[in-house]
């Protein structure tokens, strides 16, 4: 995404400014030849680097720049702590304001947001919450909360994630129950329940908008969303659960009026505090009878725009750095795909 974004932006008539570990300048300048015309830095691989320290050094790069766009995952709160450094060291981040970002990129929060909202969501748990409603075969304990069996099963997934990154689907709650039992002490990734949320599994197509927000709110089409589904068998004693991966996509979907998709980005947008700027991406379920579920907020830059690019062309890329941005009412391109493999160059 950095050499997409960073090729169109050049194109587009700007400088562009980064910092890359040297093997991967070094890389980068022999497979994208456009790198060549960056101010690039580098620095030295060192996994050691904190989260702190790695802020500092965009930061000072960031100096020399009129506009910053951050390019992180929302895991572990990647995201919105790097964003939020570097605005208190007073530099111009082109994303949506604090109170937008801490919500969006918390899964718990947005679904409390849509609730309060009205917004069409798969209802939303806590692991920790929602293993304390069950007993330890699956059934209810109290008479509100998850069933024991929804239609397609259960989906398990971290609160501050990106990308599907450890998301797991269960045919019946007894199955998270059981892996839940199985999974315990310092090796296991539910070790903190608190930081992972359950949902029922929608049936639809999985499906995704991109949004630039600046002064105003402008929706690209809607994606359909790729996912490699591995399935993963675990010892007896264990849940078996299926894996997925996220793969890309293609689009834009036909059959999507321009009116509704407008309005129901705004209806998902204003459920949530504060100010979206930038791009924002939003995953979505296109449900059989007609209905749109939306399942999570991406305030950041999203692998979609690999394929936005080849319908808009180099100057899509205007719209993450300007307010006053119209969307080609032409597209260069009927349709897209893209792959995550196009990550690897």
């Amino acid at each position: 995404m950095l050499y997409a974004l960073g090729s169109d932006l050049l194109a587009s008539g700007h400088a562009i400014h980064t910092v890359l570990e040297s093997s991967i300048a070094t890389w980068a300048r022999h497979r994208f030849p456009h790198t060549r015309d960056w101010n690039i830095e580098s620095i030295e691989q060192d996994r050691t680097r904190s989260l702190d320290q790695v802020a500092e050094v965009w930061i000072a790069a960031a100096r020399q720049c009129d506009a910053a766009i951050v390019i992180a995952p929302e895991l572990e709160g990647t995201l919105l702590q790097i964003v939020r450094k570097m605005r208190s060291a007073g530099i111009h981040v082109r994303a949506s304001d604090e109170s937008f970002l801490s919500t969006a990129t918390d899964k718990w929060r947005t679904s409390q947001c849509f609730h309060a909202a009205g917004v069409r969501h798969p209802q939303t748990w806590l692991l920790e919450d929602w293993l304390s409603l069950c007993d330890s075969s699956g059934a209810l304990t109290v008479s509100t909360g998850p069933t024991t069996c929804s239609k397609g099963g259960w989906v398990v997934k971290r609160r501050w994630g990106a990308g599907s990154v450890d998301m797991r689907r269960f045919s019946e709650a007894q199955e998270i129950v059981r892996h839940a039992g199985a999974k315990k002490g310092a090796a296991s990734p539910w070790v903190h329940p608190q930081h992972w949320i359950v949902q029922p599994w929608i049936e639809g197509q999985s499906a995704s908008t991109a949004i630039l927000a600046g002064n105003r709110l402008q929706s690209l089409g809607v994606m359909e969303q790729h996912f490699t589904d591995i399935e993963s068998r675990q010892p007896v004693e264990d849940a078996c659960c299926s894996a997925f991966a996220y793969a890309g996509g293609c689009g834009p979907l036909q059959g999507i009026s321009n009116p509704r998709l407008t309005s129901w980005v705004q209806r998902v947008l204003s459920a949530f505090p504060g100010e979206p700027k930038g791009w924002i991406g939003v995953d979505m379920i296109l449900e059989a009878g007609g209905a749109w579920a939306a399942i999570e907020i991406n305030p950041r830059l999203t692998s979609s725009y690999l394929g936005y690019r080849q319908l808009y062309g180099p100057r899509l890329s205007d719209g993450l750095v300007q307010d006053e941005f119209s969307v080609p009412t032409l597209p260069i391109a009927a349709s897209c795909c893209f792959s995550v493999d196009d990550f690897h160059g």
